[in-house]
């Protein structure tokens, strides 16, 4: 029951005539999509009775977002959960797995969980139009999304395109900026990564 809202100025700027709207996932309880993933995954191996609340432990190597999903699970059902995360996490990730103590996890196959045979088109996404939109987002439509979000934006902006004004597009926002302030909503991290110009090198193109 995530909240879907509709867009207004980044639609418009970009020159589309249907109707968009963002599905914001960042509204779950643990502020993603990965929220649904973890449960389903969690439902799934208890169907097939691999796992057992109390019993069992669920261990899930993570970059924050499914670790959190999981961690919550873990809560509510009764699984010891233990998260494992690489040394490269943002502060923000870490601090906020690190709250959310131990918990558990279960995983399908990669391929196996994609069902492909639903998808029309495949888009690639590089991250500095996706961080640049995902920027945009929070300064033009009030959205505090992550940086997913602006990739999946700016592939929907490319794909309808072609749409006519009675004609919706719903995109999905799949998490916040919570586990991004150190990231790229700074813009010397942005700068650096050459993702954006310095200010100077912007009035010195003019």
């Amino acid at each position: 029951n995530t909240p879907l809202v509709r867009l207004n100025n980044i639609p418009k700027s970009c020159g589309l005539k249907c109707q968009v709207y963002a599905k914001c996932e960042f509204f779950s309880a643990g502020g993603s999509v990965k929220d649904r993933i973890a449960l389903r995954m969690v439902e799934d191996a208890e169907k097939k009775g691999i796992i057992t609340p109390g019993q069992s432990v669920l261990i899930e190597p993570t970059s924050g977002n499914t670790g959190i999903g999981l961690a919550l699970c873990g809560a509510v059902k009764g699984y010891r959960t233990i998260i494992v995360m690489p040394e490269k996490m943002s502060d923000e990730k870490l601090n906020k797995s690190v709250v959310d103590e131990e918990w558990r996890f279960y995983y399908d196959n990669a391929l196996d969980a994609k069902d492909r045979e639903h998808v029309d088109i495949w888009m690639k996404s590089r991250d500095k139009e996706s961080f640049a939109m995902s920027r945009r987002m929070i300064k033009e439509e009030g959205l505090l999304c992550g940086g997913s979000c602006g990739a999946a934006m700016h592939a929907a902006m490319i794909a309808a395109k072609e749409l006519d004004a009675d004609q919706r597009v719903v995109v999905v926002l799949p998490d916040s900026v919570r586990n991004y302030m150190t990231k790229y909503l700074s813009d010397a991290w942005m700068i650096e990564r050459d993702f954006m110009k310095a200010p100077e090198e912007e009035e010195n193109s003019m």
